[in-house]
């Protein structure tokens, strides 16, 4: 439920934000793995890979995905959990030659790491919603100087400049890698498999993974937002430790964390993530939840962003707009 702030007007706050899927789905962006496992990329790509060994079809990851998101009576689908779950369950003890498996199995990785990045690539801006909680919350992030994004989508920023009045005054760390780089970053947090040569779906193991400050960052912020990330089993790797110290009685520091998701369903998805990380004990967090199609209204939502804009603008600028 949404409750009004009682953050202290502190200006100049170091605040965190990490922006997730839901902050694209928000500006009406089509970047959801629905959206491209129903796409005409993933169908060509799909249909090409057949080209490759039959007697390993049943390795090829995309009628694996093809075959989970079927099989979903909600046609909803984690890609990432999926290979995550592919990756620790899959038997190759019935294959003749496992490093062969292992070799096609790779080349099929790098097939849907390529698709998503085209599918992504040419995603259509121009339909963008500028009425969104995202552009508004955009807006109240660049009033700071003292915010640092770390951004888990493959969609580019800077994109939304003309939104938010030009250049952004916020320092923006795109943790999965840039699609304009076609550097994509997919995969899921390091984790003990059965066959150790897969560990090139782990993403760490990429080559174009960069090593990131976000778990100091956490550390050292002052507040946090999170706009549209479910906090989900394949980064808790980035959060873990932040959730751990802030429900642990001797080391939190009560950081102010606002969330921000589509409603009421997401948000006890997103509260069962943050239990797995701290042994049921998120209830022990100074969390503020909005909801965007849920119980918080749309004034509710204009309140909460313009007093983070206020909380984070530098003193002097305040003094200059009044």
């Amino acid at each position: 439920m949404f409750k009004t702030s009682k953050i202290s007007a502190l200006h100049d706050r170091k605040l965190l934000v990490v922006f997730g899927n839901g902050f694209d789905l928000d500006l009406k962006l089509k970047t959801s793995y629905k959206d491209f496992m129903i796409s005409e990329t993933f169908k060509d790509y799909r249909n090409n890979s057949h080209s490759m060994s039959d007697s390993y079809h049943r390795l090829n990851l995309f009628d694996y995905l093809q075959e989970r998101f079927d099989g979903n009576d909600k046609k909803w689908i984690d890609v990432e959990v999926e290979l995550r779950e592919f990756a620790k369950s899959i038997d190759l003890t019935k294959y003749n030659n496992e490093q062969t498996a292992i070799d096609y199995i790779e080349a099929s990785f790098n097939q849907v790491r390529c698709a998503l990045n085209e599918y992504l690539n040419g995603i259509d801006y121009s339909s963008i919603n500028i009425q969104s909680t995202a552009i508004e919350a955009l807006k109240a992030i660049n009033r700071g100087r003292n915010c640092i994004v770390y951004d888990f989508n493959y969609t580019d920023l800077s994109r939304l400049n003309t939104y938010i009045g030009g250049e952004p005054t916020f320092k923006v760390h795109y943790i999965h890698g840039k699609l304009q780089e076609t550097s994509i970053v997919l995969g899921f947090e390091n984790i003990h498999l059965r066959y150790p040569s897969l560990d090139f779906m782990i993403k760490y193991q990429s080559d174009y993974y960069t090593p990131s400050d976000i778990r100091k960052d956490l550390e050292d912020a002052e507040e946090v937002l999170v706009f549209g990330h479910t906090l989900g089993c394949t980064d808790h790797s980035y959060f873990r430790d932040f959730f751990q110290r802030e429900t642990n009685h001797e080391t939190r520091k009560r950081t102010p964390i606002s969330i921000v998701t589509l409603d009421a369903k997401s948000r006890r998805l997103i509260n069962r993530e943050i239990n797995e990380m701290t042994e049921n004990n998120a209830e022990i967090l100074n969390v503020n939840y909005i909801q965007t199609h849920g119980n918080t209204s749309p004034e509710d939502i204009h309140s909460f962003f313009n007093a983070l804009a206020n909380r984070i603008t530098p003193n002097i600028e305040r003094s200059i707009l009044r």
